[in-house]
């Protein structure tokens, strides 16, 4: 049987690599949720959850006031929420980020400004309990 760690390296190691695509850039502030299957870009403003089953990038300055769940995030605008990925979390400068972090791998650059709990390694349980703490 493969460890959780192998099983994440076997997983991004045979994921396709496709084009990101822009889900939303600069506009008005959407309401809602948003599920995205394929890989993409947001550069909006958002009030809900993301559910994203491929890599989601969050260039600045996209602001989300919300929870992102799914694979795998790189974030350089502003997210007051949790975030959960079974794969990986990167916060890019100038990302700003207020909430739970879950996931399997997790990288920062100097200067992001992060506030919040810190879980690496995450099993699906944790992941699952992140998205329900309070904001």
């Amino acid at each position: 049987m493969l460890s959780p760690a192998k099983f994440f390296a076997f997983l991004k190691s045979h994921a396709p690599k496709k084009k990101l695509h822009d889900l939303v850039s600069h506009g008005p502030t959407l309401k809602g949720n948003l599920h995205t299957k394929g890989a993409g870009n947001f550069a909006g403003e958002l009030i809900g959850d993301i559910f994203a089953e491929q890599e989601l990038v969050i260039f600045a300055p996209a602001k989300i006031e919300g929870n992102l769940h799914g694979l795998d995030f790189s974030v350089a605008g502003m997210v007051q929420g949790n975030i959960a990925a079974s794969l990986g979390v990167r916060l890019k400068q100038p990302a700003r980020v207020k909430g739970n972090i879950t996931a399997h791998s997790f990288e920062t650059e100097s200067g992001v400004e992060y506030s919040g709990k810190l879980v690496i390694g995450g099993t699906e349980k944790e992941l699952a309990l992140n998205l329900k703490s309070k904001r």
